[in-house]
């Protein structure tokens, strides 16, 4: 966490507000958030009880901004906020925007930056399960009817997907602030592919 919040606390365009929804475990996150409470506009919000995607329903509802960030627990290159502020404000019509999530290493308490990818970029094998939903058919990445994810080599670098990473996506809060999340996921302690569910509910809004 204090990785994270002190890659935050760098931006380059500092963020409105930064919601942090925490459930208490003792393991001192409440110091390491106090300890940036000068540096940032800091919203702690308490979870009692529930999941992960209680948690995730939580910060939506607690964000003010018309654009929700969300980094989970990862670190944000410099200019994290202003790439997405400027991607909305040219994308009039996308109500959800992703970007590549490379791995980082702690060495001497530092943090080391690498391009290495941090999920698996292969392709889904093409299947007749993975047909995509009639909403995605002109999506390079896309959901299906069964829960299946499915995806196709995309075009370039900017490209329609419903595929977004929680660890490094960002969303319209109009888009999604009524989306059933914590419902849609009340039997689920993971919460296992959440981002899909809430691009989902951005496009049903009309939003590509």
């Amino acid at each position: 966490m204090p990785h994270s919040l002190a890659s935050i606390a760098s931006q380059t365009r500092k963020p409105e507000d930064v919601v942090i929804v925490l459930k208490p475990s003792g393991d001192g996150s409440e110091e390491v958030i106090r300890s940036f409470s000068t540096q940032l506009p800091i919203k702690l919000v308490v979870q009692g009880r529930g999941n992960f995607t209680d948690a995730v329903q939580m910060a939506i509802d607690n964000a003010k901004g018309d654009v929700i960030l969300f980094l989970d627990d990862a670190v944000a290159e410099e200019k994290w906020v202003e790439k997405y502020e400027n991607l909305f404000d040219s994308l009039p019509n996308v109500g959800g925007i992703s970007g590549v999530t490379y791995k980082a290493y702690i060495e001497s308490g530092m943090v080391v930056k690498t391009y290495e990818p941090f999920y698996d970029e292969t392709t889904p094998r093409n299947a007749f399960y993975r047909k995509p939903l009639p909403e995605h058919q002109d999506y390079y990445g896309w959901v299906v009817r069964s829960g299946f994810l499915g995806a196709k080599a995309p075009p370039g670098d900017v490209y329609l997907s419903a595929l977004l990473d929680g660890v490094n996506m960002g969303l319209l809060r109009d888009a999604v602030k009524d989306c059933p999340l914590a419902y849609l996921f009340k039997r689920s302690r993971m919460g296992n592919w959440y981002e899909k569910i809430l691009a989902y509910c951005a496009k049903k809004k009309r939003h590509i």
